[in-house]
C-alpha cells in the first residue's frame, strides 16, 4: 500500500492534480500517516497511551487510534501537491462517498468558475483526485459502495474518476472470501460501470507502482474510476487480541513461513546491487532513532488545535460557545424583492408550463411586490437568493428536489419545447462592482440515501461558505441513512473536530402518504442529542433539531447557518400541508434586518386576559387556532409555539 501512495504522489502532480483527498479505513493508515504525510509520530505514541488529541479546551472525545486524520501540503514532489486523508468511522466503506463529496466540493474551491460551468470546462483536467481504499471483504459486501460507484457518472456527483484500491488480503476478520461473497472476484462490482480493473501482487512492490502509473493514466485519459486489486495478505489478526490460527489454520501457517514484503524486496535489491546491506541497516536503525526521538516527546509535545481542516478556507471559524447566542439574519426589503423577482425570471425564448406561469410566476412577483402572504417555498428562495447574493453558494441535494416532492420549490424550470434546464437564481444579473454571486447547485440525486447523504456531508467539510442542503422525498428515508447520521452528521465534530453547517430536511407530518411517509422519528433525533439533563443548553450541541411552523422562521434558519462564527449541522422536519396552509405565511417585515429566528413564537396578537396557556409545536398549531376560534376562546386561551428541540430549549424566552 505505501508503495501504491508514494508512486501516486509523484505521478498525480504530472497529470495535474494539486489535491488529493483519501478515504481509508484503518488498516495501513497509521503507516500512511507517519510514513508519507508527515504526521508526526509522537501524536500516535500519545494516542496510544490514552492521552487526546487535541490541546485542553478543546471540547470533544476524540477518536480511536485507527481513525487519526490529517490534512497536509506535500513536498519533495512533481509539483504542488495538497493531500488530506478523511477521518473514518468504524463503519466500513462509510467514508467512500464522503471523500468524493470532499473531492467535488474542492474542485469548487480551487475553481469556483469552471465548477459553475458544464464539465467540459475543466479540458479533462481534474485538479482534485478522490483515492478510496477498501478491504475485500467490506467492498464486495457493504451496499453503500454499489451506491457510491453508481453515482460516479452522474453529472451533479462526478470527480473525474476515482482511483480505488482494494486491499485485497482475502480475509474478513475470521471469515474466508468463499465464504463472503458470490462472485468470483472481489473487483466485480466495478463492472456496473465497466470501469477498468488491475490486479496485482501486493508481493511485488514494483508491480505495484507500475499497476498504479497505469491507473492514473487511465483516470487522465477518460475520466473515470478506475480499480487496483492488489492481492495480498494480513499477517497477523484482525486486531492486537486476535489470534487468525484459531479460526485459519493453514492460511496462517502458510503466512507464517512467508517473508514481509520489506525484508523480501530488500533482499531483491541487494541480490541486483542496487542495494548493500550495510545501507539497508543504516535506513532502518536512522528511522528507529527517529522514533525514539519521537517517543521521548509524548510529555512534552502540544497536538494541532484542528489537524484536519484547511486553515485558509475555515478562517474566522471558532468552536460554538456554551451560551446561546442570536444573530441578525434579516435582509433588506429591497434586496428580497429583488432576489425574489429573479428567482422566477424566465429568460426569452423559454416556454415554461402555463400552469407554473399563472401559479409559481405569478403568484410569487405578486407577493413578494406585496411584501406579504410569502408561503415556504418562496421564505426559502428568498433565504437562498439572498445568500447568493452575498456571495455565499448554495447546494441542494435529494430525490427530485429541483421540483420538490410536493411540487413546492421549482428551483429549476424547464422548456416546454426543448427540455432544457433553467436555475433562475444562478442569474441575479449582480452589477460587477458588488461582487460575483455564489453559484446554486440543485442536484437531483439517484434513488440513494446513505451515499448521497454521505457525499453531501463531505461537501460540507470543505468551506463555511458553501450552505449544503440534504432533503430527503419523505421524513423516514433517512432511516436508509441511519449509519451517516450516527457516525458522521451527528457525532463528527465530537469525535474528529470538524465542524459541518450542512442542512437536513425531512418532510413531516400526517398529511397523506401513510404511515411510513408520516413520521420522520423525530424521537430519534432527540436521542442522538448530546443535551444536558441538568443545564440549559447552549450554542455547543451536536446538532439542532427544529420544527419551525412559519416561512419567516424557516427563512432565519437558512441563513443563521452561514452567518454565525461557527457551524453546526441542523436537522429540520419540515412541513407538508403548511407548505400551502392560508395561514402559514410571512411578510417581508418578518425578515427584514433586526429580526432573526425565534425559539419561542407566541400568538401573533397577545392575549391580555388569556387564563389558559397551551403549548405546542409544529403545524398543530394551525389546528388549535382554528378550533380555538371555532369555540369562541379567542381572548382567554393563548397558544405558544416551541419551534426547536430540547438541545436548543428556550427556557429563558419560555419564561
Amino acid at each position: 500500500m505505501m508503495t501504491f501512495f508514494y508512486e501516486l504522489f509523484c505521478q498525480a502532480p504530472k497529470t495535474g492534480v494539486t489535491d488529493i483527498v483519501v478515504g481509508m479505513p484503518h488498516r495501513g493508515r497509521l503507516n500512511l500517516l507517519t510514513g508519507l504525510l508527515d504526521f508526526p509520530p509522537v501524536q500516535v505514541f500519545q494516542k496510544m497511551k490514552g492521552m487526546p488529541e487535541v490541546p485542553a479546551g478543546i471540547k470533544g472525545s476524540g477518536d480511536v487510534l485507527s481513525h487519526l486524520s490529517t490534512s497536509v501540503d506535500l513536498q519533495g514532489y512533481p509539483g504542488p501537491l495538497h493531500a488530506t486523508l478523511l477521518p473514518n468511522p468504524s463503519h466500513l466503506e462509510g467514508v467512500s462517498p464522503v471523500a468524493v463529496g470532499k473531492t467535488r466540493a474542492r474542485m469548487q474551491s480551487l475553481d469556483p468558475v469552471k465548477y459553475s460551468q458544464s464539465r467540459s470546462a475543466w479540458g479533462g483536467k481534474f485538479p482534485a483526485l478522490a483515492v478510496q481504499i477498501h478491504g475485500d471483504a467490506s467492498f464486495a459486501a457493504q451496499g453503500v459502495i454499489m451506491e457510491t460507484v453508481a453515482m460516479s457518472r452522474l453529472p451533479g456527483f462526478t470527480v473525474g474518476g476515482s482511483v480505488h484500491l482494494v486491499v485485497n488480503n482475502q480475509i474478513g476478520f475470521t471469515t474466508p472470501a468463499s465464504y463472503g461473497r458470490s462472485s468470483p472476484y472481489v473487483s466485480d462490482v466495478m463492472k456496473m460501470i465497466d470501469a477498468p480493473v488491475i490486479h496485482v501482487n501486493g508481493d511485488d512492490p514494483e508491480a505495484v507502482a507500475l499497476a498504479t502509473q497505469l491507473a492514473l493514466e487511465f483516470r487522465e485519459k477518460f475520466n473515470d474510476d478506475v480499480l487496483l486489486d492488489m492481492l495480498c495478505f494480513r499477517r497477523w489478526g484482525h486486531n492486537e487480541m486476535d489470534d487468525p490460527t484459531f479460526t485459519n489454520p493453514l492460511m496462517y501457517d502458510m503466512i507464517h513461513a512467508r517473508d514481509s514484503v520489506p525484508n523480501d524486496y530488500a533482499k531483491q535489491l541487494q541480490d541486483e546491487g542496487s542495494l548493500d546491506a550495510a545501507e539497508r541497516q543504516k535506513i532502518v536503525a536512522d528511522h528507529m532513532e527517529f522514533l525514539g526521538e519521537q517517543f521521548k516527546l509524548i510529555e512534552s509535545h502540544t497536538p494541532l488545535v484542528r489537524p484536519s481542516l484547511i486553515a485558509y478556507l475555515w478562517s474566522g471559524i471558532s468552536q460554538a460557545p456554551s451560551a446561546i447566542t442570536y444573530w441578525d439574519t434579516g435582509v433588506d426589503s429591497n434586496v428580497l424583492k429583488y432576489v425574489g423577482g429573479k428567482s422566477v425570471q424566465v429568460p426569452r425564448g423559454v416556454t415554461v408550463h402555463p400552469h407554473l406561469v399563472k401559479h409559481h410566476v405569478s403568484d410569487r412577483l405578486r407577493k413578494v411586490e406585496q411584501g406579504q402572504g410569502i408561503e415556504w417555498a418562496t421564505a426559502e428562495a428568498l433565504a437562498l437568493g439572498s445568500l447568493l447574493y452575498q456571495g455565499f453558494n448554495v447546494r441542494i441535494c435529494g430525490q427530485d428536489v429541483g421540483r420538490g416532492t410536493f411540487s413546492q420549490r421549482h428551483a429549476i424550470l424547464v422548456d416546454r419545447n426543448t427540455e432544457q434546464h433553467i436555475v433562475p437564481l444562478n442569474h441575479l444579473g449582480l452589477p460587477p462592482e458588488w461582487g460575483r454571486q455564489g453559484y446554486f447547485e440543485v442536484v437531483n440525486s439517484p434513488l440513494s440515501e446513505e451515499a448521497v447523504l454521505s457525499f453531501e456531508y463531505g461537501f460540507s467539510l470543505e468551506t463555511p461558505k458553501t450552505l449544503v442542503i440534504w432533503e430527503a422525498q419523505f421524513g423516514d428515508f433517512h432511516n436508509s441513512a441511519q449509519v451517516v447520521i450516527d457516525t458522521f452528521v451527528t457525532s463528527g465534530e465530537a469525535k474528529w473536530f470538524l465542524q459541518s453547517g450542512m442542512v437536513v430536511l425531512l418532510p413531516h407530518g400526517f398529511d397523506g402518504a401513510g404511515p411510513e411517509h408520516s413520521s420522520c422519528r423525530i424521537e430519534r433525533f432527540l436521542q442522538m442529542t448530546d443535551s444536558k439533563e441538568d443545564a440549559v443548553d447552549g450554542d455547543d450541541i451536536n446538532f439542532g433539531f427544529v420544527n419551525p411552523t412559519t416561512p419567516a422562521q424557516y427563512f432565519h434558519l437558512l441563513r443563521r447557518q452561514t452567518v454565525r462564527n461557527f457551524r453546526k449541522p441542523l436537522v429540520m422536519a419540515s412541513p407538508k400541508i403548511l407548505l400551502r396552509h392560508p395561514e402559514a405565511t410571512s411578510t417581508l417585515e418578518d425578515m427584514a434586518p433586526g429580526k432573526t429566528f425565534a425559539p419561542v413564537l407566541s400568538d401573533p396578537e397577545p392575549r391580555l386576559n388569556a387564563s389558559r396557556v397551551l403549548l405546542c409545536s409544529g403545524k398543530h398549531y394551525y389546528a388549535l387556532a382554528k378550533q380555538r376560534t371555532e369555540l369562541g376562546r379567542d381572548q382567554d386561551t393563548a397558544i405558544i409555539r416551541l419551534e426547536v428541540s430540547k438541545q436548543e430549549r428556550p427556557i429563558g424566552d419560555l419564561l
